[in-house]
């Protein structure tokens, strides 16, 4: 009986290539998505940070 059981298993983990693909490129998908969001996000506030740097620092240079 054991044995049976252990060959079910056996079986069963073989023939769980398919779903295992789609669900690893499915989880992959994910992940590309999630990191293109938190890039694009982190490039806009850099770009704010930069621009407000800019804008103080364009207008020191003026008190001569």
């Amino acid at each position: 009986m054991i044995r049976g059981v252990f060959e079910s298993i056996r079986r069963f983990s073989k023939n769980d290539d398919g779903p295992t693909a789609i669900e690893y490129s499915v989880m992959l998908g994910v992940v590309v998505i999630f990191c293109l969001a938190v890039l694009i996000n982190f490039g806009q506030v850099q770009n704010e940070i930069w621009q407000d740097s800019s804008q103080a620092l364009s207008g020191l240079g003026d008190d001569r």
